[in-house]
Formats: structure tokens, sequence, C-alpha cells
């Protein structure tokens, strides 16, 4: 390999690490980078990459499915939410918090709405369900893109975990889509917008409760903007699951 001006450079793709590792590193075209590669661009599982795409296909209908119920219990998650934020916030406000009060029952009185402590938390199981079945989907999406050879940041399963560690789970798993892509795809504006979406939609819940300190129908308006929102990241999730697929699809069968 080499970066001489007299030479034609190789064509990105996954080499012989030059410093003697028994792995493949990354050429990007012009450089090498810090992305490895056990075995180079074969199932790392031990199965073909054909049997790959076959069960990401699988995984893939299923996660499309799932959004067509975890999008509108999220949103009526955020209904109920908001019912629950709102009885709290008037809990509050009759009580004597804010007044010197050192009970416990008055710092935290009960929500005192049942219905819409129920629907909160079968809605979020409804949700919790889709959002396994989309996992399963994104792992195996994952392991199929680095085994076909896309480098990326992070390894599948540390991609995976990223969805539950606070801070990093706003940027990392985005980029972890991201690298499921070829770098050129022009599909990759796509999954920005599922991000945004999913971003606003899963963190304007806390502004309805702010808001709602100062205004009731503020708050409402909030929760029903977070409500589309998070009807409006579902139906972007499936776009994006069918982009990917198609991607792989391509890459694998060429």
């Amino acid at each position: 390999m080499t970066e001489s001006g007299s030479t034609p450079s190789p064509p990105p793709g996954w080499y012989d690490d030059p410093w003697g590792s028994p792995t493949k590193r990354w050429w990007d075209g012009q450089a090498w980078t810090g992305h490895l590669q056990a075995g180079g661009p074969v199932s790392s599982v031990g199965v073909p990459l054909d049997q790959q795409l076959e069960a990401e296909q699988g995984s893939a209908r299923w996660a499309r499915l799932a959004m067509l119920w975890a999008g509108p219990a999220y949103a009526i998650q955020t209904v109920a939410a908001t019912a629950l934020g709102q009885q709290l916030i008037e809990n509050l406000r009759s009580s004597n918090w804010g007044a010197g009060s050192d009970s416990s029952s008055d710092l935290f009185p009960s929500i005192g709405n049942p219905a819409a402590l129920a629907v909160n938390q079968l809605a979020s199981l409804a949700y919790l369900a889709g959002g396994v079945l989309f996992l399963v989907w994104f792992y195996r999406s994952v392991t199929l893109a680095r085994d076909a050879g896309l480098p990326a940041r992070r390894s599948p399963g540390l991609a995976l975990a990223a969805w539950i560690i606070p801070i990093v789970n706003w940027w990392w798993p985005y980029q972890s889509v991201v690298d499921v892509l070829p770098r050129d795809h022009p599909g990759q504006p796509q999954v920005l917008r599922w991000w945004l979406l999913w971003i606003a939609a899963s963190n304007i819940g806390i502004v309805a409760v702010v808001v709602g300190f100062a205004s009731v129908a503020a708050m409402w308006i909030t929760g029903a903007v977070g409500a589309g929102l998070s009807l409006a990241a579902a139906f972007a999730a499936r776009d994006v699951v069918e982009l990917v697929v198609h991607a792989h699809a391509e890459r694998v069968r060429r």
C-alpha cells in the first residue's frame, strides 16, 4: 500500500494490516484508519452473508410491523403522561409544597389519576415490545454491515448497549445506523431525519412538565406535539429499516 503520487492508491477496502496484526485494517483510499476487522469481510459468527441477510430481512419485517404499534403506543403514553403531569402540578399547587412543609405527603402528593396511570403503563409495555423487535433488527444489521466490509466506529455489542447508556445514547446509536450504510449512500439524510424526530419525541415530555408550571394549556399543546413527533419518528424508523435492508441486499448480492 502506498500513498506516493507516482503510484495509484488502491480503492477503499479491507486489507492485511501493514503493522503485522492478524486482522484486516480499513484503507479509506488515502490512508490507513483505526478500523480493524478480524478475518476480513467474512462472517464473524460462522454464517454466510447471504444467510445473515435473510435473517436481517426477517427481523426487518417484524421491526417495521412493530413500528405500526410502537409509534401509536408512544403517542398514547405521551398523552397519558401529560394527564399525569397536570394532576401532579394541580396537587402540588393545592398542597403546602413550597410553603415550608416538611411532610413527604405534601412534597410528593398522590397522582390520583389511576386511569391515566394504567394507560401509561400499558402503552409503555406495548412500546417496549416494539422497541425490542427494532433492536433485534438493529443488532443483526450492525453485525451484517461489519461482516460485509463496512467500517464501523463500534462493535455490534457496544452499538446495542449504547441505546441504554446515558448521555452517549443521544448520538452513538445514530452513528451506528449511519455506519451500516456505505459512506456515500444517498439515504444518509433520511437517517438523520429519523434520529432528530426520535430525539425530539423522547425528550419533549421534559419540556411539557416545565411549561406546565406556567400554563396547563401550553403543557397540553406540548404533549400533543410530542404525540405527533412519536408517530412521525415511528414511520421514519420504518423507512430507515427498509432503506438499510435494501442497501445490504445490494452489497451482499453484487
